[in-house]
């Protein structure tokens, strides 16, 4: 018997307890359920980092809260994402998420990977401070995120949505996601970096009555 980060207390198949892409796949088929329940998809466009990426959400409880922070990169539909996220959460489309194949607490204790449930092609992790799983079949350029319910989503997670997906996606194409401020000129510019609370966001604030052009703050995608 499993007791597990979901709430839930079940036994999971033989299978899904040694196969990644089993657990993977009956969580996509749990989330077209939850899609099918919702009255259907409904679908945000973006271009983040030159590649276009498709967000398909079952129902519209998560948009409030994973889209704002990517409006400026929103574009018009397309029909050939290089990268597609469904997203689902179980309270607004009344769809129960399957219960884990790994004891509690069997995930890194900062970034959330699973252990034994990561491979070259699929990544598993779970966010506490957020209570979201996400995973990705990078075979299949396929995301999925999940959360019980939109009241357990934090505010850090609403600023930087769908950060590990995009990380673990972006970094097999060269491209790394980092938490630093940047200031600078047309010519060039500064990489502030550190951890948090290091003074990142203070100082790059601080060059807004200098010469220097604030280009952002926090999490950021560079190519390598």
């Amino acid at each position: 018997m499993v007791t597990n980060e979901f709430g839930n207390s079940e036994n999971p198949s033989k299978t899904e307890q040694q196969d990644p892409l089993a657990f993977f796949d009956r969580v996509y088929e749990i989330y077209e359920k939850a899609e099918a329940a919702s009255g259907g998809a409904v679908d945000r466009f973006y271009c983040i980092g030159g590649f276009k990426i498709r967000l398909r959400f079952a129902g519209s409880a998560l948009i409030p809260y994973m889209t704002p922070a990517l409006s400026h990169l929103a574009t018009e539909p397309f029909s050939d994402p290089a990268l597609t996220v469904c997203l689902w959460d179980s309270a607004s489309t009344n769809t129960v998420m399957p219960p884990p194949p790994w004891q509690r607490n069997h995930h890194h204790p900062k970034r959330g990977e699973i252990h034994g449930f990561n491979t070259d092609r699929i990544h598993t992790s779970f966010q506490w401070g957020a209570f979201a799983l996400s995973m990705l079949d990078s075979d299949r350029n396929l995301g999925i995120y999940w959360v019980e319910t939109t009241e357990q989503i934090p505010y850090w997670e609403t600023g930087s949505p769908l950060r590990t997906i995009f990380n673990v996606w972006m970094n097999k194409r060269g491209i790394q996601l980092v938490h630093a401020g940047a200031v600078g000129l047309p010519s060039g510019g500064v990489l502030l970096v550190g951890k948090g609370g290091s003074g990142k966001s203070t100082t790059a604030l601080t060059c807004l009555n200098s010469e220097l052009f604030y280009a952002s703050i926090e999490n950021q995608f560079l190519r390598k």
